[in-house]
């Protein structure tokens, strides 16, 4: 019995060290000579004026971590939305909105409010990076009628 616990215990933690975000986005973002590439896509960056990063879920404070190392001040700004601030990554170009999980709260419908008004005011000349992952759908919320109250998305999660 002890053989099929240890190879349990080393199958959970491959696969820890398989999904981490930081991983994940260095191993599928990259920057050379201006040319950011996300999954082997080129993109320009001398074309845009600004970059701003939205992300939300569990693991988005992490991945705009990783995605800040990278692009380092080349971010302009944006939002990132999650459970809980981590000690150890806490992105410095976009601001950080603590969000409900596994149901919304205020914190949910202000970043959702403040990713709207980013988007809205962008332009053609400004690159947007979101940034997603588990636990968005409470995390990130913004109802499409006034009607709707914070409750109600509470009791509907």
């Amino acid at each position: 019995m002890h053989i099929l616990k240890q190879l349990a215990r080393d199958i959970f933690l491959q696969t820890i060290n398989l999904i981490d975000p930081v991983r994940l986005i260095t191993g599928s973002v990259s920057l050379q000579d201006e040319i950011l590439k996300i999954d082997n896509e080129p993109i320009s960056l001398s074309y845009f004026e600004h970059i701003l990063l939205i992300g939300f879920g569990k693991a988005s404070l992490k991945m705009a971590g990783a995605v800040e190392s990278i692009l380092e001040n080349r971010i302009s700004g944006g939002i990132v939305v999650t459970n809980a601030l981590l000690d150890n990554v806490q992105p410095t170009r976009a601001d950080v909105v603590v969000g409900g999980h596994p149901y919304p709260d205020e914190g949910s419908l202000r970043a959702a409010t403040r990713a709207m008004e980013l988007v809205s005011g962008a332009d053609s000349r400004t690159l947007i990076i979101y940034l997603i992952s588990g636990g968005g759908s409470s995390l990130f919320e913004r109802p499409i009628d006034d009607g709707i109250s914070l409750g109600d998305l509470q009791r509907m999660n």
